[in-house]
């Protein structure tokens, strides 16, 4: 998933300012996720995942984070929440597990984007977890060139601070280093302008 796509998933949350957002999986994706989600205008930002370092480094980026490994994410962010649940719910996974935990984690009218790849089915209760709860399940695999200027502008007022990341890893590989990690950023972008700019050259010629 490249940068541009990530920013097209949270455009289709319909993320408003002081929404909630929860954001399944914190690997370089999920790190920019939180900035770019409280770029957004989301007030509170939970971070799960299995790995401490990962969720340390969501600390630090202000997320709060729910370790899968010692408490039910779902359970904990209603809990957290005060029993009302996220107004979004980013997964980048792609695991019928963590689909069900965003969609789970839900509050009334909330939105869960998948865009996490996975080839398994998802199996939800229809009634409690979208009936009831009027919820909405959003795809995301792609993104709109008219989304590239944001991209762009984004990359301009430089949104994303890599300058706690060990490691910066995502759709440019892995970087040891602050400057690496901004390079990567910047090819990230570069690449997605490069590559919707062709794509919509080939649509238009066919």
């Amino acid at each position: 998933m490249r940068l541009c796509h990530l920013v097209h998933a949270l455009r289709k949350s319909r993320l408003r300012a002081g929404e909630t957002v929860a954001v399944f999986g914190v690997g370089g994706l999920g790190l920019s996720a939180i900035q770019l989600a409280k770029a957004f205008g989301a007030l509170e930002v939970f971070a799960v995942d299995l790995n401490d370092e990962k969720l340390a480094l969501a600390k630090a980026y202000a997320a709060i984070p729910v370790n899968g490994k010692l408490v039910d994410p779902v359970k904990e962010i209603r809990e957290l929440t005060r029993g009302k649940g996220v107004d979004v719910a980013l997964e980048l996974i792609g695991l019928p597990q963590t689909m069900q935990q965003a969609v789970g984690s839900l509050a009334p009218m909330g939105r869960a984007v998948i865009a996490g790849i996975g080839d398994m089915p998802l199996s939800i209760d229809t009634y409690s977890e979208l009936l009831g709860r009027e919820a909405e399940i959003i795809g995301s695999n792609d993104h709109l060139l008219q989304e590239l200027p944001t991209v762009v502008e984004m990359a301009r007022r430089k949104v994303l601070d890599t300058s706690r990341r060990r490691h910066a890893y995502g759709a440019a590989g892995w970087c040891s280093d602050q400057r690496g990690a901004r390079r990567a950023w910047n090819i990230s972008t570069a690449a997605c302008v490069l590559y919707c700019t062709v794509r919509q050259s080939m649509k238009d010629e066919g």
